[in-house]
């Protein structure tokens, strides 16, 4: 998700400063003539890379070796050039000559590691590492660049030994942090995961923003909603343009039923990223759930002409036409649904009672049948989707199991005990079933999440005989 890496301040403070008198080892020695324009041209190449005019710099860099073919710091420096150029192929060749022709090993593997970093040849990155260390068993630089290679060879767990290790030697560095929470990230260790990213908000990382992302990713595991809401929200404060957290942020309101906050986060996304579909998919969600019907077609349009081959934007836009009364339209967008993904359960039940308010029933018993069998397998593969569980629950309510709805809405409201449309559609079941005080502690619950599911409940509850 993320290709950064600790080491460009380090970097600078390594290579800019006074550069080093040019020193020149040869086997045969220069005549004076020769060194003198070899040094001249070093020294010319030293003024322009000082100014950062780094093709300047390489030039005269060429000069001075073409000269004195043995000259380790030139070298040195023309592949520092060739680096900041990002030319790394040639800055390696460049590094590889000065080391070989006596240059400060350590110096050319810390520099040579990084760019094979950039080269994405992590296993010469961890050589150069490896080699570092023998100099400098106690530099904290060579860690984090372990941990960089690590991280890029997918090997979650030595990356984190590595940036652990570095945090040791150096626990002033809050980009380690950083690191290290999103190497707990890879290995879904999310509690880890979330203690790091405080640490690195802590201590003013500049990944601020991606380190909030990461607290609330943590904090929505431990199903700690309103703490991950806000994490997400300081997230996004930090770097407006992330993209997943607008997506995790509506859902969690979602959660919390907040729908307009929910709506409102995607609609932030999506002033930054207009073709995003995902984002327009949930708008077509939640303003569904707001019951803003109109509002949950047009957004669904969208969504399926940026996302013409996904289901979900034609599903949201059935239940939205099917809200709105428009049953014909419900069945169009429910069968384009179906036409990319035959077995969605969601989908079944929304055309289901489509045809069913357009009496025809014979189209209907047998979508009601694949949207069971489309739910259960899905909260099969999803146990812990509350609205996987709700889903089911209404396709049982529709299909007249009321027994077993009573059990999915019960096990949706064990994940989400704040999904208020649950308890109304539970409070409802128990009311057909006759059990009015089960019904009754549906109202009393209803009354702290939704005032008008509750009125809607209590007349229902008011009724029975």
């Amino acid at each position: 998700m993320f290709r950064k890496s600790l080491f460009l301040t380090v970097m600078m403070m390594l290579l800019i400063g006074t550069l080093p008198f040019q020193s020149v080892a040869q086997p045969k020695p220069p005549n004076k003539k020769q060194l003198a324009k070899a040094q001249k041209s070093a020294k010319e190449g030293d003024e322009a890379f000082s100014k950062k005019n780094y093709r300047q710099a390489i030039e005269k860099y060429f000069e001075a070796v073409g000269i004195v073919p043995i000259y380790p710091a030139v070298y040195y420096y023309k592949g520092t050039a060739h680096y900041y150029l990002k030319e790394y192929e040639q800055a390696v060749k460049d590094l590889s000559t000065a080391l070989a022709q006596g240059y400060r090993a350590v110096d050319v593997y810390k520099l040579r590691g990084y760019t094979y970093y950039q080269l994405k040849d992590y296993n010469a990155v961890l050589n150069d590492v490896e080699q570092g260390l023998k100099s400098e068993p106690t530099n904290a630089y060579f860690y984090l660049l372990a941990g960089d290679a690590d991280r890029g060879l997918e090997d979650f767990r030595a990356a984190l030994n590595s940036y652990k290790k570095a945090s040791e030697l150096d626990p002033k560095n809050p980009n380690t942090y950083y690191f290290i929470a999103l190497c707990h990230n890879k290995l879904r260790e999310y509690v880890q995961q979330g203690e790091y990213a405080r640490k690195a908000i802590q201590t003013a990382s500049p990944f601020k923003g991606e380190s909030y992302d990461l607290l609330g990713q943590s904090l929505l595991a431990q199903k700690k909603y309103a703490d991950a809401a806000d994490a997400y929200e300081q997230a996004l404060v930090s770097k407006p343009n992330l993209v997943d957290a607008y997506t995790n942020l509506g859902n969690l309101y979602r959660i919390l039923n907040r729908y307009n906050d929910a709506i409102s986060a995607v609609e932030r996304g999506i002033k930054f990223y207009p073709n995003d579909g995902n984002l327009w998919v949930s708008l077509g969600w939640y303003n569904s759930l707001a019951n803003n019907h109109q509002a949950s077609v047009n957004a669904s349009a969208q969504a399926v002409k940026l996302l013409p081959n996904e289901h979900m934007g034609w599903t949201n836009m059935c239940r939205a036409y099917y809200d709105l009364q428009q049953y014909e339209s419900a069945v169009t967008a429910c069968g384009n649904a179906l036409k990319i993904t035959p077995d969605d359960g969601e989908t079944h039940l929304y055309i289901a009672r489509a045809y069913n308010k357009l009496k025809k029933k014979d189209l209907a018993a047998p979508s009601y049948t694949k949207a069971i069998a489309g739910l259960v397998q899905f909260t099969k593969e999803n146990p812990d989707e509350p609205d996987g569980h709700y889903l089911l629950g209404n396709a049982y309510y529709s299909a007249d199991q009321f027994p077993k709805a009573i059990i999915a809405y019960q096990r949706s409201l064990e994940l989400n005990p704040n999904f208020a449309l649950v308890r109304f559609n539970l409070g409802t079941t128990y009311v057909i079933q006759g059990d009015k005080i089960a019904a009754s502690r549906q109202y009393n619950a209803l009354l702290k999440l939704d005032s008008d599911f509750a009125a809607k409940l209590n007349e229902l509850i008011r009724r029975m005989k």
